[in-house]
């Protein structure tokens, strides 16, 4: 078959484009971004090392909103007495600052959590098809996406939905009893003798 040549006189490729010979050459398939992007999605060590830093960016939004908003309900005239009653600064924020935001750490705790027991988009999203649960890369979650959705086993994955729900509703419930009491007494609309 005859070759193909362009208007300036370099070899034509089959799909027509020229073939430039001073064209950068693609990259061996093992240096090339994916072969690495491979590479690194196998790398336990790292995985292990992103995960927790990810999580972490990934709820600090969130924690910035509840704190705002727990600071906004602090009364400024709490901090301007502590400032003529010759309070520091950081005598100011930990006698005053610190227990007044303690409703919002204890709700952010209670989130976070929760949360934790239901983490499945960080883990899958890295991990994929490879989530394992001998290499310390699975939650409850991934466990239950893998061995019932992925697996179609779908009575499985029903089982293991109903177990993290129960897991999580008495950690709830545990959580609410013995550490939002407190924040609960006076909200209470119950018939109190007076």
């Amino acid at each position: 078959a005859p070759k193909r040549v362009s208007a300036q006189g370099s070899p034509v490729s089959p799909k027509g484009y020229p073939e430039d010979a001073s064209a950068p050459k693609r990259a061996s398939a093992e240096g090339s971004p994916v072969s690495l992007l491979v590479k690194a999605r196998h790398d336990a060590r790292e995985i292990v090392r992103v995960t927790p830093q990810s999580a972490d960016w990934k709820y600090v939004g969130f924690a910035v909103i509840l704190f705002l908003a727990g600071l906004q309900g602090i009364p400024q005239e709490l901090h301007e007495a502590a400032a003529i009653d010759g309070a520091s600064y950081w005598q100011i924020q930990r006698w005053i600052t610190l227990p007044l935001l303690g409703p919002t750490l204890r709700v952010w705790a209670f989130l976070s959590i929760i949360g934790s027991l239901q983490l499945f988009d960080l883990v899958y999203i890295i991990w994929g098809q490879y989530v394992a649960a001998t290499a310390g890369t699975s939650t409850m979650a991934t466990y239950m996406v893998v061995n019932g959705r992925n697996a179609a086993n779908y009575g499985f994955g029903n089982a293991v939905a109903v177990v993290l729900f129960l897991i999580s509703m008495i950690i709830a419930l545990v959580y609410q009893r013995y550490v939002l009491r407190r924040d609960t007494e006076g909200a209470l609309t119950e018939g109190k003798k007076r």
